[in-house]
């Protein structure tokens, strides 16, 4: 679910990225954030300052956490219609001297299929792993829908006939929660993945109206991160892991756009 990144603005996905002289490791679905803005004053020459952090880049959001927009964007920019990248793998937007750098968000899901069990069967379904580094000693912390860390902790398993431990993603849609999808609209219709046809092929109804207004920009004042569907409820498929005792494991898949779990279904034998 990675999009295209930019030398100024890192690619929205399940690990978002980072832009020109990034410096933290990204893992585990979540932003280390290489930005912070505790670290900029407004000494420097546009908006590249003493710090942690060397460049002027933008931080993606990630899966579970949101994105970081640029310190020259901070200290010099008054348009608070950007905004940070948005949880669930949102592209950055950089602006600065010599101009807009968007870059791409995550894409779209996998929708969940139609799936017919017996009553009596056992059913042990399970996501694809959260870890990226390896680390599964490491308490992994869960997150919320809005990017906010929990108490709670990752289970971690060991997969069936392996040694070989395993932390299963905990994917919103299955949960029954569709997130907020935001696209900024920097080159609004100039690509195959915008504009407002693209997101109702996706999203149909669930689109919001005014998508169908939306234009590029002329200048950085009218650059705006506009809501494209609002954060929704869907059913869940009903699917309870026997071993984990929670519903994550059949449904929609990860990513920046889910839409979808398809159907659970348990059938009476014949």
């Amino acid at each position: 679910m990675a999009g295209g990144g930019d030398w100024a603005g890192g690619a929205g996905g399940y690990v978002g990225t980072w832009g020109d002289d990034g410096d933290c490791y990204r893992s585990n679905g979540n932003n280390g954030i290489s930005l912070l803005r505790s670290d900029f004053t407004k000494e420097g020459i546009s908006g590249i300052v003493e710090g942690t952090y060397r460049g002027a880049g933008d931080d993606a959001a990630s899966y579970f956490t949101t994105g970081v927009m640029n310190g020259y964007q901070y200290i010099n920019g008054t348009n608070t219609k950007i905004g940070e990248p948005k949880v669930g793998g949102q592209g950055a937007v950089f602006y600065g001297m010599n101009g807009y750098f968007p870059s791409a968000s995550g894409g779209k899901a996998g929708n969940g299929g139609t799936v017919k069990v017996s009553k009596t069967a056992k059913v042990y379904a399970y996501n694809g792993d959260r870890i990226t580094n390896g680390d599964y000693t490491t308490p992994i912390y869960d997150y919320d829908k809005d990017g906010n860390k929990l108490s709670s902790t990752c289970y971690v398993l060991t997969k069936y006939g392996t040694t070989n431990k395993v932390s299963p993603i905990k994917v919103f849609a299955q949960n029954g929660i569709l997130r907020n999808v935001y696209y900024t609209n920097l080159d609004w219709g100039r690509k195959p993945t915008t504009g407002y046809y693209y997101f109702y092929s996706i999203f149909g109804n669930q689109t919001e109206v005014s998508v169908k207004n939306m234009i590029r920009p002329t200048c950085y004042d009218e650059v705006e991160n506009h809501l494209i569907r609002a954060e929704k409820t869907i059913n869940k498929t009903g699917y309870i892991n026997p071993e984990t005792n929670d519903c994550y494991g059949i449904g929609s898949g990860a990513g920046y756009m889910e839409v979808s779990n398809g159907t659970y279904e348990e059938l009476d034998e014949q």
